[in-house]
């Protein structure tokens, strides 16, 4: 028999891999818009700066082209955008599958000991730790906006899906 301690445990795994798989999805999704802007303002820039030198638009777009096209390329180089969003969208797909795993403990809470809940509710939990470290340590920033919209959505989605389990 699982004791309370270690359900109310598992309960928190649960909750927080909800949140951290939905927090770094629409973290992903986010960065994929913000690479898709800078993608079309590029091709804005690149296309003014084509038509400027046809002599059809004033001599001050071309510079204002050029330099936009400049600076969003140093822009690019500098925050290594593309870095993180590998980084991001690997996260996102381990936390997705710690959820899986966290959803699967839970439901099997019944049919496990104590040590056997706790060996698996430790192994998830220090999985968990260390994927979500990766972010920081690639210089992704912290959205706590996000944060705090997902640690909402998840509670009431965990309570809705699994709270008949939690007595």
């Amino acid at each position: 028999m699982v004791s309370t301690t270690t359900r109310n445990q598992v309960w928190s795994l649960l909750l927080d891999s909800t949140r951290l798989a939905r927090y770094y999805r629409k973290l992903a999704s986010r960065m994929i818009a913000r690479n898709n802007w800078r993608l079309g303002a590029t091709a804005f820039f690149a296309t003014s700066a084509a038509v400027s030198l046809l002599n059809v638009l004033p001599n001050v777009v071309e510079i204002v082209a050029n330099v936009g096209i400049a600076g969003l390329a140093l822009w690019m180089m500098v925050d290594h955008h593309a870095h993180k969003l590998a980084v991001v969208t690997g996260v996102s797909e381990r936390c997705m599958e710690l959820q899986t795993q966290a959803r699967s403990l839970w439901l099997s809470l019944g049919q496990l000991t104590d040590i056997q809940a706790r060996e698996r509710l430790d192994h998830l939990d220090s999985e968990l730790d260390r994927t979500t470290s990766k972010p920081a340590a690639s210089g992704v920033p912290d959205d706590d906006a996000l944060n705090q919209t997902c640690t909402e959505e998840a509670y009431e989605v965990v309570r809705h899906q699994y709270a008949a389990n939690a007595a």
